[in-house]
């Protein structure tokens, strides 16, 4: 369980409610300066569109709007989800290297 290691836990946990407080503005923001490209990514809500989110963040499609704060937002956003990624890649990685060997075959 990854509460067993609050190395992990805790700036997870802190990651993730940061990550959804930025879509949260991500969407507001799009929606409110910027509805064209709010409309291009098909007015994406919590519980659709995250993969064209994702995608926009990482192929950098905030840079032709052109607007410096959205560019901060994503480029925050980006970074955040690549952080979230690497914890939970580590804690994958701990709990293979601790799991017991089991005898195939036996």
């Amino acid at each position: 369980m990854i509460s067993d290691y609050p190395e992990l836990a805790i700036p997870l946990l802190v990651l993730v409610s940061a990550w959804l407080l930025m879509v949260f503005f991500l969407f507001r923001y799009l929606s409110t300066r910027h509805p064209a490209e709010y409309e291009r990514l098909g007015r994406p809500t919590f519980q659709q569109g995250a993969f064209r989110v994702i995608s926009y963040l990482f192929v950098r499609g905030h840079r032709r709007v052109g607007d410096a704060k959205l560019s901060l937002l994503c480029d925050a956003m980006l970074v955040t989800f690549l952080c979230v990624q690497a914890l939970l890649l580590w804690y994958l990685l701990i709990k293979i290297q601790i799991a017991p060997a089991v005898a195939v075959g036996s």
